[in-house]
């Protein structure tokens, strides 16, 4: 009990630190051990399959209402015309930014009812703004291909990672602990 005394009393960064270090500790034993057992293997191959789905299916859709006949082909999706299609694999989905935003709400000190709400939102909010990247993607395979690999490798990846750090500091500033003791001192 004295050890949870000693937490409750540190600053709100100290705990966030702590936290954060007890978050990763148990987001490397899940990835590299738990998720690979017969329960949670199905699960998770289940839920990334469902989401590649969504976002190539509402990718598609809204390319379709802006007049580019689209189609997806498995993981790929691509307009009539374009020299290039692009491929939505594993990696592109964006989970584990999904799980670092998560991980990163769940460590800053706050009100778990601020928590509850505002992690599903922001996940939410990142799968939009994928959904927005693959679009731009296989539009710019359209357009332009020859900008492809630097929109892919830079543009649209810095763009949702900056996006998701405007996520973060919204929580930050309007939702969290942080907040709280800003404007008693003020």
């Amino acid at each position: 009990m004295k050890l949870l005394e000693t937490y409750k009393n540190q600053s709100p960064l100290i705990r966030f630190i702590i936290n954060g270090i007890l978050l990763i500790s148990l987001w490397f034993i899940f990835y590299n051990f738990f998720r690979y057992t017969s329960f949670i293997s199905p699960i998770y191959e289940f839920t990334t399959q469902q989401l590649t789905t969504l976002v190539l299916f509402l990718s598609e859709k809204i390319l379709d209402t802006i007049n580019l006949e689209t189609t997806v082909t498995g993981t790929i999706i691509h307009i009539e015309g374009a020299k290039q299609s692009v491929n939505l694999l594993r990696g592109c989905l964006g989970r584990n930014l999904m799980g670092i935003f998560a991980g990163f709400i769940l460590a800053f000190p706050g009100n778990w009812k601020m928590k509850l709400w505002y992690i599903p939102l922001g996940i939410f909010s990142i799968i939009i703004i994928n959904i927005f990247r693959i679009i731009g993607l296989a539009y710019n395979s359209y357009c332009c291909p020859d900008n492809m690999q630097f929109n892919h490798d830079t543009f649209f990846n810095y763009s949702i990672y900056a996006l998701t750090f405007v996520l973060w500091m919204v929580f930050v500033r309007y939702f969290s602990a942080f907040k709280k003791k800003t404007v008693q001192k003020q």
